[in-house]
């Protein structure tokens, strides 16, 4: 295996200009970051023979015993640092179906909890609709009670009123007054008690007076 006095020069690519010097774990580091290739030219510092990284490692079993080592364990390191990666990516996806069925749940409690207050509230509103419609009602029962308590009030009196009528005895007078004294005669009639029931003009040959028709209730 290489000491760490071994120090290697290598051409960078990008540049096309030698680069070091670099230990051999380092230019290892560098091939399997693929910052070189197999085809890049490689040289030890003591040496000055410049040939393929490739054929660097295979002219040594100790170089290739140590890249293949190296190579080893960075494939291990990639595996290791994937599957935790995939682990870590799984338990963040676990942590965000909990979420959503967390969130999923609330939602879910939220709305039968709206549907609840609304039902409620449903409830309530029927009860104060039936309470105002049944005091409406009662209004409207108390209001037609006292119509139809009028009515027949009106009715009994109306009746009544009509069999007085019927009952009732009336006594007539004719009178003529003339137009002098037609007011005051009138006057004097219904001072008895007399109602004028009609009225027409007549005309004798000598003077003009009215002819009267009076009525009262017989005594």
């Amino acid at each position: 295996m290489e000491t760490e006095e071994s120090l290697y020069f290598y051409i960078d690519e990008r540049t096309e200009e030698p680069a070091g010097p670099v230990i051999f774990d380092l230019l290892l580091n560098f091939y399997l970051k693929k910052d070189i290739s197999d085809t890049t030219r490689v040289t030890e510092s003591r040496e000055n023979n410049w040939r393929s990284f490739s054929e660097l490692i295979n002219e040594d079993p100790n170089r290739l015993a140590q890249f293949n080592e190296v190579k080893d364990n960075l494939v291990n390191e990639q595996a290791a640092a994937k599957q935790a990666a995939e682990q870590k990516a799984a338990a963040k996806q676990v942590a965000k179906e909990q979420a959503a069925a967390k969130l999923a749940a609330k939602e879910q409690a939220a709305k039968e909890q709206a549907a609840v207050d609304k039902f409620n509230h449903e409830i309530k509103d029927a009860r104060i609709n039936y309470y105002i419609e049944a005091r409406n009602f009662r209004k409207k029962i108390s209001m037609l009670l006292v119509l139809a308590t009028f009515l027949l009030i009106f009715f009994t009196l109306g009746l009544w009123f009509s069999l007085f009528k019927q009952n009732a005895k009336w006594e007539y007078r004719i009178v003529s007054p003339s137009d002098a004294d037609f007011i005051s005669i009138l006057n004097d009639y219904g001072n008895d008690g007399w109602q004028l029931v009609s009225a027409r003009r007549a005309i004798n040959s000598n003077t003009a007076s009215y002819e009267c028709i009076l009525k009262r209730k017989a005594k």
